[in-house]
């Protein structure tokens, strides 16, 4: 009689346990949404900012377009002893509001449960259906699957990692990349990484020998012509090319990519260049 009642009783706590572990269990929605709601309090305040890195600097600018705030993005690429090259990216949701591609991701996700990174609690996102161009891509490219682990406590990305079909020439091949976001922090507000590294696999067939052979004999050739110029100006000009033709050296060899972006200083509501935002006809 005993034992039959604490069986009952066990039963009856399991399916309690169970019930609410389940009306507390996320669905990948819920996540979403709760990283636009981040998102849009942290950047209430946030009118301009800037991100430097050693390869580039961008501007962003608040405006608003649609009844919407967003902001317009202007990329200047930094290579020492060279004009500035740049240029302005207007109302990209990729880049300028992640808001637009997290709504678009919504009914498409499952949550597929809880991971740690480095030590972080983070949600696990998988995503193996995607609306009509939800990430932008060349209409050679087919996204396959998207893996997005997200921080549990700041509802920032962490990672991200796809999958995707590639058609060059008619003839299908996987094109893999990676995303690590790292080393957060928090400047006026602004939640931002100071470390990513991207990681591209599945390039072999974008690059022949023939056309490494090519950037190898235009490097020899321009070597010649540095020869001629002022020590420091071809001292620059070499820092700027050489690590293009190591990166096309790396593709050929492995198939593989993989680019690391430090950011060096980070200014919010410091202002930004007027005439970067100037329209273009």
């Amino acid at each position: 009689m005993f034992s039959c009642l604490l069986h009952r009783r066990l039963l009856a706590l399991l399916s309690l346990c169970l019930f609410a572990g389940a009306a507390r269990a996320q669905s990948a929605d819920d996540i979403l949404r709760q990283m636009v709601e981040a998102y849009e309090a942290r950047m209430a305040g946030i009118d301009d900012y800037t991100v430097v890195t050693e390869q580039f600097t961008t501007y962003y600018k608040k405006v608003e377009r649609d009844g919407r705030r967003s902001y317009d993005a202007y990329t200047e690429f930094n290579v020492e002893g060279l004009p500035a090259m740049g240029a302005l990216n207007e109302d990209d949701p990729m880049m300028n509001d992640p808001r637009v591609f997290l709504a678009n991701m919504a009914g498409y996700g499952e949550h597929v449960g809880q991971a740690a990174i480095d030590g972080r609690p983070v949600h696990h996102l998988r995503f193996e259906e995607f609306p009509p161009d939800a990430l932008h891509a060349d209409p050679a490219t087919t996204p396959k699957r998207l893996d997005l682990y997200v921080d549990a406590e700041h509802l920032v990305p962490v990672k991200m990692h796809m999958w995707m079909e590639h058609r060059q020439d008619g003839a299908p091949r996987e094109v893999e990349a990676e995303m690590r976001f790292e080393d957060y922090r928090e400047t006026k507000g602004l939640l931002h990484p100071f470390r990513t590294t991207m990681r591209l696999s599945g390039l072999q067939a974008d690059i022949s020998e023939k056309e490494l052979a090519e950037a190898r004999k235009g490097m020899a050739e321009l070597e010649k012509q540095l020869a001629g110029m002022p020590e420091a100006q071809a001292d620059r000009m070499r820092k700027m090319l050489e690590p293009q033709l190591k990166k096309l050296e790396e593709i050929l060899e492995s198939g593989t990519l993989t680019m690391t972006f430090v950011v060096r200083e980070l200014k919010v509501n410091t202002g930004v260049p007027g005439q970067h935002f100037q329209k273009r006809n």
